[in-house]
């Protein structure tokens, strides 16, 4: 019977071990000794801790400066490992979501990444007089109506996602308010900010050719989508 050393069912370390086996008959008489090499490489990443999705409200210029932990990683072979993230904590988000990747490595080249989503957006409560919320408010073909609305702050003028707004027909239902009386004159559809009120004013020029309900669609470049009905008289 040979004898191996390391036996086997040792615990081996990281690295080459060379394990030799010997053996001996009745007479004593041995044979020479065998040896083969056992290599035990490590293929097992650090471990990051998870990190929660982040939602702020810009408070200016469309954008946000973020703060975040950075996580911390383990592995199993050398410990503590450093991370590094991508934005990187106190980064200026922009608008809607931006992926924030976690990347950490050992000193066996084994890699890990985590992610977590940064949601930036705008701080809106809906549009101000004269057009009314959940209603639809009546106006006279071809006249330029003043959409009114906050986003916390001066955001730049650069706050539509492309294509938008837009209106589109819709069936007349549901309540209609009064006859929008403020309108304003104006050649073409234009978006201003009035820093004393803290308001956007977007001045939607309709057609003089619409008639029945349109449904006027504005969605921001933080993604949310708002909506104000209309009857064109």
């Amino acid at each position: 019977v040979a004898t191996c050393l390391p036996a086997s069912g040792s615990t081996f370390a990281l690295g080459s071990t060379v394990v030799t086996c010997t053996a001996s008959d009745a007479a004593g008489n041995a044979a020479s000794p065998v040896s083969f090499n056992v290599q035990v490489v490590d293929t097992t990443p650090p471990v990051i801790d998870p990190v929660a999705d982040i939602a702020v409200v810009s408070e200016s210029g469309s954008q946000a400066v973020v703060e975040y932990a950075t996580p911390n990683a383990i592995d199993l072979v050398d410990g503590p490992v450093p991370v590094s993230c991508s934005p990187s904590s106190g980064s200026s988000f922009g608008m809607g979501d931006t992926t924030v990747t976690c990347q950490a490595e050992d000193s066996r080249g084994n890699q890990a990444s985590r992610s977590f989503t940064v949601t930036v957006s705008y701080h809106f409560a809906g549009f101000f007089k004269p057009v009314e919320n959940g209603k639809t408010n009546a106006v006279r073909a071809g006249s330029a109506i003043p959409l009114k609305f906050s986003l916390g702050g001066n955001q730049g003028l650069d706050i539509f996602a492309p294509g938008h707004p837009r209106s589109t027909v819709m069936a007349c239902t549901g309540s209609t308010g009064e006859e929008v009386a403020e309108t304003v004159t104006a050649g073409n559809s234009s978006l201003n900010y009035d820093a004393t009120l803290d308001q956007y004013v977007y001045v939607w020029k309709s057609e003089r050719s619409w008639r029945g309900c349109r449904l006027l669609t504005v969605k921001l470049k933080d993604g949310s989508v708002h909506t104000a009905m209309f009857e064109f008289r």
